[in-house]
């Protein structure tokens, strides 16, 4: 547990490292405070199987993509110029898929657990996404057509 811990601490440190991406400084908070918000891991023997897709078209496109545990999917689509996307998955069997057409759209996507989902499509700009879920179960759908939007989901059980 700790290993993973310290892993979504590393991961969190890394992106605030990059003053675009400060924002997603929050992924480190996940492994600070990860037993206090009911996380549940992966018995040990779960690992690996996991799958990412990350297909940029444009310019100044940025991707970060961390997962932990087994059977994790993950599939990211950058179109445009100046997008980015923060996505952490650290469980079982979990499923996020964000799709940013557009200029200068941000995402930043956390699930710890098993069995989360997460579908985000991004269309036009300035808009911003951020999704922590921490549970098993839980799903949740965005869509952001147009310009300077906002959107915050956390969810768990």
């Amino acid at each position: 547990m700790r290993r993973i811990a310290l892993a979504l601490l590393l991961a969190g440190a890394a992106l605030a490292q990059d003053p675009d991406l400060s924002p997603y400084a929050e992924l480190g908070k996940m492994g600070l405070g990860f037993q206090e918000l009911g996380g549940h891991l992966p018995p040990p023997a779960f690992s690996g199987h996991n799958e990412a897709t990350i297909t940029q078209n444009g310019s100044d496109q940025r991707a970060y993509l961390t997962q932990w545990g087994g059977y994790n999917e993950a599939t990211l689509t950058q179109t445009g110029s100046a997008n980015y996307a923060a996505l952490m998955q650290v469980g079982l069997h979990n499923m996020i898929s964000l799709s940013q057409a557009g200029d200068a759209n941000q995402a930043l996507i956390g699930q710890v657990g098993a069995y989360n989902s997460a579908t985000v499509a991004q269309i036009g700009m300035n808009n911003v996404v951020q999704i922590l879920q921490v549970g098993i179960g839980l799903n949740v759908s965005i869509t952001q057509n147009g310009t300077n939007q906002f959107a915050r989901v956390v969810q768990r059980n």
